[in-house]
């Protein structure tokens, strides 16, 4: 058994407030009421025609959500993002570019941080 390392910066968008979890549970592909603290999994969120506009790993936190998306994407994500939020009471921040420290393989899960699967593998 063993893991694999690697770096990866992303754009990442940190979602808080009380309306987080449903505000994300109707916009995204990904049923996120199955997601539990300091669980990650891959999200997409969709056009109305269901044509997919951006894509990334969603993170829960204790009390926000952090959703990783690729650099280049980025300004789409967050267009995306802001697009639908109209009465919720979620607070979208954005920075361009944070380093992410990601393990890989069975040895990752003896470490702290967020847990899911990557590659149909356990990740960290």
């Amino acid at each position: 058994i063993s893991a694999g390392y690697f770096k990866q910066s992303f754009a990442q968008f940190t979602l808080t407030g009380p309306d987080t979890e449903s505000f994300l549970q109707s916009q995204s592909t990904f049923h996120i009421r199955s997601l539990e603290v300091n669980q990650f999994h891959l999200a997409s969120f969709c056009d109305p025609q269901g044509r997919v506009e951006c894509y990334g790993w969603l993170l829960r936190g204790p009390d926000q959500f952090i959703y990783l998306v690729p650099s280049q994407i980025a300004a789409a994500a967050g267009e995306r993002l802001n697009r639908f939020l109209i009465s919720e009471d979620v607070t979208i921040t954005h920075q361009a570019q944070v380093q992410w420290h990601v393990l890989i393989g069975e040895e990752a899960w003896g470490h702290e941080g967020f847990r899911g699967e990557m590659f149909a593998d356990k990740c960290l």
